[in-house]
C-alpha cells in the first residue's frame, strides 16, 4: 500500500494580480461613511463597501478671520486579522465652499492616517489639501481633493486595533461674516457636482486606497 501524505492548507488564501506581484503589495479600497446607530447617534466609520451614508456632506461654518479647526471627524474600521501597511495611501474626495452675502470663505482639509487601540492614537502620516477660496456672494463652488500619504515604514496592526482616518476641516472668513465649508462622505456617491475651474463631473464619495503587505 502506498502511504499518501496530504499537505496542510495555508491559513490564508491570497489572490494576487500581476500588478500586486510586481509592486509587492495589494491595495484595499475603502469609503468614508456615516450612519445612525441604535442610540440615534451619528457615527463615522470606514466601510469596505460603497453604501450610502446618512449625511452626504459634513459642513462647518465660522466667522473667524484666522484659520480655525471648525470640524474634526474620526472614521474607524476594526482590524479582525493581523495586517501590515506600507507604501502610498491614495485618496480622493470632494469639498465645497458656500459664500453668503459679503462672505469670503477659505477652507482646507488635513487628513491623518492613524492607528487607534481604543485608548491611544498613533500618527502614521498626514496631508493638507489645497487652500480653497470663494468670494461670489450666495453661490457654491465645488472642488476635487486628491492626495497621497506616504507610509515609508511598515506599520503593523493587531487584531482588535483600528485603522483610523481623521478629517480636520480648517476654515476662515471675513470678520463678522459667515460661509460654509463642506466635505462629502457618501460611499454611494449619490450626488454629483461640477468641479470649479475644470467643469468636470465629480461625486460625493470619499475614497481611500490602503496599501497592504502579505503577512504570511
Amino acid at each position: 500500500m502506498v502511504d499518501v501524505k496530504f499537505r496542510k492548507s495555508p491559513e490564508k488564501l491570497l489572490n494576487f494580480s500581476f500588478q500586486d506581484l510586481v509592486q509587492g503589495q495589494s491595495y484595499g479600497t475603502f469609503y468614508l461613511n456615516n450612519a445612525y446607530n441604535s442610540a440615534g447617534s451619528l457615527v463615522y466609520f470606514i466601510s469596505p463597501t460603497n453604501s450610502g451614508s446618512a449625511s452626504i456632506g459634513l459642513s462647518v461654518t465660522t466667522i473667524e478671520d484666522v484659520y480655525t479647526k471648525a470640524g474634526d471627524y474620526d472614521f474607524d474600521i476594526l482590524v479582525n486579522t493581523a495586517l501590515t501597511v506600507q507604501g502610498k495611501l491614495y485618496l480622493n474626495a470632494s469639498s465645497s465652499l458656500t459664500a453668503t452675502s459679503s462672505g469670503d470663505p477659505h477652507g482646507y482639509l488635513v487628513i491623518r492616517l492613524r492607528k487607534w487601540d481604543g485608548t491611544t492614537e498613533t500618527e502614521i502620516g498626514s496631508i493638507q489639501t489645497a487652500d480653497r477660496t470663494h468670494s461670489t456672494d450666495n453661490t457654491t463652488l465645488y472642488y476635487r481633493e486628491s492626495g497621497i500619504i506616504d507610509i515609508s515604514s511598515k506599520v503593523s496592526f493587531k487584531i482588535g486595533e483600528y485603522i483610523r482616518i481623521t478629517v480636520e476641516m480648517w476654515e476662515k472668513n471675513s470678520s463678522g461674516n459667515s460661509g460654509t465649508f463642506t466635505v462629502y462622505t457618501d460611499g454611494e456617491g449619490r450626488k454629483t457636482f461640477t468641479e470649479n475651474a475644470t467643469g468636470a463631473t465629480i461625486d460625493s464619495k470619499f475614497i481611500i486606497y490602503i496599501p497592504f503587505l502579505d503577512n504570511t
